[in-house]
Parts: structure tokens; C-alpha cells; sequence
């Protein structure tokens, strides 16, 4: 979804998730 969507929220999140 956020390969399609191509949003820096997705970007966001998936570094959070990283780090969290």
C-alpha cells in the first residue's frame, strides 16, 4: 500500500518502526 501510495507518512512510519 505504501509502495503505491508513495507518502512520506508510510516513509515515517516504517523508520518509527525501525527504531522502536
Amino acid at each position: 500500500m505504501c509502495r503505491e501510495i508513495h507518502c512520506n507518512f508510510c516513509g515515517e512510519s516504517f523508520l518509527v518502526a525501525l527504531s522502536l
